[in-house]
């Protein structure tokens, strides 16, 4: 495992295939979360098919287009989103609704999700 900070935006662990995010409390992920994260993506991942796992422990803003620029631009096959609320439930149901091209599901456990992720590892191996 891997472990990366980006000040302003959140923590980062990094997996063989996966990643999980932490976002920062109070940060807008916008188009400028999708440069740097995806210059960390990019340097952990090698352009490979990637999971990420979004523990969404913090309460945050989040851009539905710019996460589907994110997904795109750095070949995520997979989103897991560990919600901690029925707000952030709520979130999830209606980013699901926007982003395409990308499976994504909701867990109420980090190990869940991870779970899952390692699963879904074997479908783009």
């Amino acid at each position: 495992m891997i472990k990366e900070h980006i000040e302003g935006l959140g923590d980062f662990e990094f997996y063989e295939g996966y990643f999980i995010g932490r976002i920062d409390a109070g940060v807008n992920a916008g188009y400028d979360f999708v440069d740097v994260l995806s210059e960390l993506i990019q340097k952990h991942s090698f352009g490979q098919p990637i999971i990420y796992i979004s523990d969404r422990v913090h309460s945050y803003s989040l851009d539905p287009i710019a996460t589907t620029e994110l997904i795109s631009r750095n070949n995520i096959r997979y989103a897991g989103v560990v919600t901690h609320t029925l707000q952030q439930m709520k979130n999830y149901t209606f980013e699901e609704s926007l982003i395409e091209d990308t499976t994504m599901r909701a867990f109420n456990t980090l190990d869940a999700a991870v779970n899952w992720a390692k699963q879904k590892l074997l479908e783009i191996t």
